[in-house]
């Protein structure tokens, strides 16, 4: 992808670690889904990932930071995807529960996601295509 011909370039936000400020990550997560063709489904699948994915990386931060956020069109498999990082100072050793819903939808629709808390810190990837990811044969 090339910033200079028409192609939006990665966007970097330095986001308040309150829940209001979820929508405007869901916003521009989509308006970059939008103009690589997603279906509207997935779009909404997007938010969905977006949204919850915000509110547990809320919980891992420290109270009152500012979460720092990376949604960039990624260039990985067969198609661009949307790609969300974002890493910092975490105030929890572990990272969330298997069985905690938001972690349920987020690893059910996005194609994929990881996750490290390691050393009072935390990195989280999630890429998510403009198709959903097939089931794996042990679902």
């Amino acid at each position: 992808m090339n910033p200079g011909l028409g192609e939006p370039g990665p966007i970097e936000l330095m986001v308040p670690t309150t829940g209001a400020n979820a929508a405007i990550v869901r916003i521009v997560a989509a308006a970059l889904a939008a103009h690589l063709d997603y279906g509207v489904d997935r779009i909404d699948d997007l938010r969905l990932v977006t949204g919850e994915s915000f509110s547990l990386l809320m919980e891992l931060c420290q109270p009152a930071d500012s979460l720092p956020l990376r949604i960039a069109i990624s260039d990985g498999g067969t198609a661009p995807s949307i790609h969300l990082h974002s890493e910092g100072v975490t105030r929890s050793a572990e990272p969330p529960s298997n069985s905690d819903l938001r972690w349920t939808l987020i690893t059910a629709l996005a194609n994929d996601v990881r996750l490290h808390v390691h050393d009072g810190r935390f990195t989280f990837d999630i890429h998510v295509a403009a198709h959903p990811p097939l089931p794996r044969p042990d679902d």
